[in-house]
C-alpha cells in the first residue's frame, strides 16, 4: 500500500484508496516545488532518474543535486527508482551515475549516492524478479525475512540473475552505440512528420513525443508484431532487448514511417 501510495500515476493510485497519508508530488525537474515540500518532517525524496510512465522525461543534474542536498539536511533517505532506468539500459549501470561524470556543456561532475535504489526488470533478462539496494543508513532497518516475498527470490531466478551480471558489463557499450543509432532513426521521423515532436531519453530508453494522442500508432504497430508502449498518453516508449540489432531497428522505423504516413484514424 506504501509502494501504491507514493506511485506518481493517479490512475494506479485511485483503485486503492485511501493509502499510506503524507506523500506529496512534484513536477519532475520543479526545483522550486521540491524545496516547498521538503522539511524537517519529510522520510524520503523518491524519483526515477528517467521517467518511464511519466513520458521518458530526464531529471536534470541540477534538480538530482537539489533533492540529493535536501535528503542530507533533513536527514532524508535518498532514493532511486532504477526499475526501467537500471541495469544497462541508458549505457550506465544505473542511470543516476551520468550525474557523477562532468556533464558535456562543462558542468563539473556531481556526487549523487542514493540510499536506496529498487531494481528489477533486466535483472533476470526477462524471469520476473525484483531487488534493492540499499547503502549501511539505510540497511541498518532492515533483517532478513522483514521484506520477503514468496517467490522474489526463487533460485531459478537468481541464478539467471547472477548469469545477467557477469555479462552486464560487456553490453554497455553496445547498449550505447545502438540506442545513439535508434535515437537518429526517431530523429528521421521528427523531420518528417509534424506531430512527431521530439526524441527523448538515453540508451535505449528511448521515447518519441508526439503532439497528438499516440494509442493508435501503438495499436497499429501491434497489427504487424511490434510492441511498443504509449506513456503519458503522447508519447511512444522503445524499451528493446540489449542484444537488438540495426536490422530490428530499421525494421520498426519502417513500420512506423509507414503507420505515421496513413496517420491517425479520424474521429
Amino acid at each position: 500500500m506504501a509502494a501504491a501510495a507514493i506511485t506518481g500515476q493517479v490512475k494506479y493510485r485511485e483503485p486503492f484508496e485511501p493509502l499510506l497519508p503524507g506523500v506529496k508530488f512534484v513536477d519532475p525537474n520543479d526545483e522550486a516545488a521540491l524545496k516547498a515540500v521538503v522539511g524537517e518532517r519529510t522520510a524520503a525524496i523518491l524519483f526515477e532518474p528517467i521517467l518511464g510512465e511519466g513520458g521518458i522525461v530526464e531529471i536534470t543534474r541540477s534538480f538530482a543535486q537539489l533533492a540529493s542536498k535536501l535528503a542530507q539536511q533533513h536527514n532524508a533517505l535518498l532514493i532511486c527508482d532504477e526499475i526501467q532506468s537500471g541495469l544497462g539500459r541508458t549505457g550506465d549501470m544505473f542511470a543516476f551515475q551520468t550525474w557523477n561524470r562532468p556533464a558535456k556543456d562543462g558542468s563539473p561532475a556531481a556526487d549523487i549516492r542514493p540510499d536506496i535504489v529498487t531494481l528489477a526488470k533486466p535483472l533476470a533478462g526477462g524471469l520476473p524478479i525484483g531487488c534493492i539496494l540499499a547503502n549501511e543508513r539505510a540497511a541498518q532497518v532492515l533483517s532478513s525475512g522483514l521484506h520477503g516475498s514468496t517467490f522474489g527470490g526463487n533460485a531459478l531466478a537468481c541464478r539467471v540473475a547472477l548469469e545477467v551480471l557477469d555479462v552486464i558489463d560487456e553490453l554497455l557499450p553496445s547498449v550505447i552505440e545502438k540506442g545513439n543509432y535508434f535515437a537518429g532513426r526517431l530523429a528521421e521521423l521528427v523531420e518528417k512528420y509534424e506531430f512527431a515532436e521530439t526524441v527523448r531519453g538515453r540508451g535505449l530508453m528511448l521515447g518519441l513525443k508526439l503532439s497528438i494522442p499516440g494509442k493508435w500508432a501503438m495499436m497499429k504497430a501491434l497489427e504487424t508484431g511490434i510492441l511498443i508502449n504509449c506513456t503519458a498518453e503522447n508519447v511512444l516508449r522503445f524499451l528493446p532487448p540489449y542484444i537488438i540489432e540495426r536490422r530490428h531497428i530499421d525494421e520498426l522505423i519502417d513500420e512506423l514511417d509507414q503507420i505515421f504516413e496513413e496517420g491517425p484514424p479520424e474521429a
